[in-house]
C-alpha cells in the first residue's frame, strides 16, 4: 500500500495494517514534523522545540519566551497599573469644650464631640447624661436591681460578701420553693452554708417565655433530660425532674 508522506510528499510504501499509523516515510521527516520554531516575542530571538513540551507546559505565556529573564521582562512591560488608592475625604468638627478644631473618622462623623477625654470630662452636658444614666435602677451597681438581659432571663442584683452580683430570678424562685416544700432534695445541695442548686440541675421555662419565673411555669430539670425537652420533646422521668410527673413540661 502506497501513501504520501506529510513533510517531504514524498510516495512510500507501507504496510495495510500500518496505514493509519505510519504518516512520514522515514525518521528524519517524522523528527521534522515534530519540531516546531518559535520567535521570542522579547528579544526576537527563535529556536526550535518539541511540539509535545509546548503542550506539557501548556500554560499562558507557553512557547512565547525563549528564556526566564525574557519571560519575567515582559511580565514587568505587561503589568497593569495598579488603581489608585481611594482616599476619604478628610472629616474635621470642633470641640464643645475647647472649640478646637480635630479630624475624625467618617463613622464618627455624626458622633464625635470633643477632642479629647479630658474635654469629654469637662463637658457638663456629658456628665449629667452620664450621671442620669447610673442613677437608681439603671446603675449596674444598684443593689436589689432588677432587670432582663440579652437573653431574655431576669436576672437580679444583691449584695455579697460586699460585692454586687446578679442572680437569675428563675433560679432563687425554684430554690425558695424546694426549700418550703423538699429541703432534702437531691437535686439541693449546701455551700459555705447555703442552698443551691447542684451544678447539673437546670431549670425549664414550661410555657418558653425566660421571663416568665411563677412557680407553675418552672421545673428543675437534669441537664440531659432538659435538652431532650427543648431538641425532642420527650417528657422527663420522675427522678430527672422537681416536682416530679409534672402535667406541663
Amino acid at each position: 500500500m502506497e501513501k504520501k508522506c506529510e513533510t517531504c510528499g514524498k510516495i512510500f510504501s507501507v504496510r495495510p495494517y500500518l496505514a493509519e499509523i505510519r504518516k512520514h516515510c522515514s525518521a528524519e521527516c517524522k523528527h521534522q514534523a515534530n519540531r516546531v520554531t518559535l520567535t521570542c516575542k522579547t528579544c526576537g530571538k527563535t529556536w526550535e522545540t518539541w511540539k509535545s513540551q509546548i503542550k506539557i507546559h501548556d500554560r499562558p505565556g507557553a512557547g512565547q519566551f525563549c528564556s526566564k529573564p525574557c519571560a519575567d521582562q515582559a511580565k514587568v512591560i505587561q503589568k497593569p497599573e495598579k488603581p489608585a488608592k481611594r482616599v476619604p475625604p478628610e472629616i474635621f468638627k470642633t470641640c464643645e469644650v475647647c472649640e478646637k478644631t480635630f479630624r475624625v473618622y467618617p463613622c464618627r462623623k455624626e458622633t464625635a464631640r470633643f477632642c479629647s477625654t479630658a474635654c469629654k470630662g469637662r463637658s457638663e452636658s456629658y456628665r449629667a447624661k452620664c450621671s442620669e444614666q447610673q442613677q437608681g435602677e439603671k446603675s449596674w451597681r444598684w443593689s436589689g436591681g432588677v432587670y432582663k438581659n440579652c437573653d431574655g432571663y431576669i436576672r437580679t442584683k444583691r449584695n455579697k460578701n460586699g460585692y454586687v452580683v446578679a442572680l437569675h430570678e428563675h433560679t432563687q424562685v425554684i430554690i425558695k420553693w424546694m426549700l418550703e416544700d423538699d429541703p432534702e432534695h437531691q437535686f439541693l445541695v449546701e455551700v459555705n452554708g447555703h442552698k443551691r442548686l447542684h451544678p447539673d440541675i437546670e431549670v425549664h421555662h414550661i410555657d418558653r417565655v425566660r421571663s416568665n419565673n411563677v412557680r407553675d411555669n418552672l421545673l428543675a430539670v437534669i441537664y440531659t433530660a432538659h435538652a431532650q425537652i427543648h431538641h425532642k420533646g420527650k417528657k422527663p422521668e420522675p427522678w430527672e425532674c422537681w416536682p416530679s410527673n409534672p402535667k406541663r413540661w
